[in-house]
């Protein structure tokens, strides 16, 4: 058994959209004491490199999730990788499947193409509202409509050509 893998074991059992543990919690958790490169903040880097000597990092990446060193606290808060908020709940998550199943993709284009309609539905009433009719059974032009909206909102964000962002 690889030194951090009770690490992972935990962090993947817990599966919580965050965790914050404290060095002594970890050391806890794998049996032995954390080395003392452990407080400096590269030791907690979230090395991505298949190559990399950082065996540590390869334990909570494994486990999903990317660590943050907590600077003069020894503690680390490890958060969770696709993490999103469950819809309805701000204060609930959810950890989206890093490789989705069928169904798991079928469901998430439904939820997209009810948005969508939704989207379409609210830029047709505030066109009404402007006096402007489409014909929003068309897909083509509620499409081009919810696109039309999408780029006034953000319209104002862009830069017109020869000025400068400050």
């Amino acid at each position: 058994m690889a030194k951090y893998d009770q690490l992972e074991t935990y962090l993947a059992r817990k599966g919580a959209a965050e965790i914050q543990l404290g060095f002594a919690d970890i050391e806890r958790i794998i049996g032995q004491m954390l080395p003392k490169s452990a407080q400096r903040p590269q030791w907690w880097a979230n090395e991505i490199d298949a190559d990399s000597r950082h065996v540590q990092a390869r334990a909570w990446r494994n486990a999903g999730y990317d660590a943050f060193w907590i600077k003069d606290a020894e503690q680390v808060r490890f958060v969770r990788r696709f993490v999103r908020r469950q819809a309805g709940d701000p204060h609930t998550f959810y950890v989206a499947p890093e490789r989705p199943t069928d169904e798991e993709i079928a469901k998430a284009r439904s939820a997209l193409e009810n948005l969508a309609k939704l989207l379409a539905s609210a830029s047709a009433q505030a066109c009404h509202k402007l006096g402007i009719e489409f014909d929003m059974s068309d897909p083509q032009v509620a499409c081009d409509v919810v696109k039309a909206t999408f780029e006034g909102l953000f319209s104002s964000r862009r830069t017109q050509p020869g000025r400068k962002r400050r």
